[in-house]
């Protein structure tokens, strides 16, 4: 009998187009989901890395005591050496300077350093009085720094009370008028000897959280800092 000639041909196997297919979409589409997950995990690893290193916000129940302890902290700072812009304006007229200020205990120094050295003038000062130093080598004296600021430049700027606000605290000895403490309990609004202060930035410096920037206000004067380097010094 003839065989079939089904059976002497061996079977060739046949694709099925579409399910081949439908394979390789699932392949590709499993292989997209795999990369968005990766991609999402690493970017909610980096979200939550960059909120723990924010400032937490501290509720208002705790914020007194938190404020009580910060402004200890920064009573404590008495020696410092910072680097910083001042723009002084009284009307339409200002001016700006660059400000390094050393601080030991009640002694100072501050050196202002207008646009191309002309003008530099040094406060040289503690509890007793304070000298002025000129560029051409003048010395004046007063018994505080805003008398001579005010007779020998025509400057009303409050230095006895700014050693105290440039850490962020009042100073203790005046009145205080007003006063806002931000969300993480820092200074952020002070009026006290008839000033404005307020307080837009701050910067961590080793242990402590120091004010950026700030600005204070007296009538039609107006005087801002940006400081841009805070050590704290320790002393002899």
């Amino acid at each position: 009998m003839r065989e079939s000639i089904f059976t002497c041909c061996p079977a060739i196997p046949v694709k099925n187009a579409p399910l081949e297919a439908m394979r390789i979409k699932a392949k590709a589409m499993s292989e997209n989901i795999s990369r968005i997950i990766s991609i999402s995990i690493n970017c909610l690893l980096i979200l939550l890395a960059s909120s723990c290193a924010m400032q937490t916000p501290v509720p208002d129940i705790h914020k007194a005591a938190v404020w009580e302890t910060r402004k200890l902290e920064l009573e404590q700072l008495q020696s410092w050496m910072l680097k910083a812009r001042i723009a002084i304006q009284l009307d339409k007229e200002g001016g700006s300077a660059s400000m390094n200020w050393s601080q030991t205990g009640a002694e100072y120094l501050i050196r202002i350093i207008p646009p191309f050295g002309r003008g530099t003038f040094e406060l040289d000062g503690d509890n007793d009085g304070v000298t002025m130093r000129t560029a051409d080598e003048q010395l004046f004296h007063a018994t505080d720094p805003e008398t001579l600021l005010q007779t020998q430049l025509g400057w009303q700027v409050p230095v006895t009370g700014l050693i105290y606000w440039i850490r962020g605290i009042p100073e203790p000895s005046s009145k205080i008028t007003k006063m806002v403490l931000d969300n993480e309990a820092r200074l952020q609004h002070l009026s006290q000897n008839q000033w404005d202060v307020s307080y837009t930035d701050y910067i961590q410096s080793g242990d402590l959280i120091l004010p950026r920037k700030m600005s204070m206000q007296n009538g039609n004067l107006k005087v801002k800092l940006l400081i841009k380097k805070w050590e704290r010094t320790y002393e002899p």
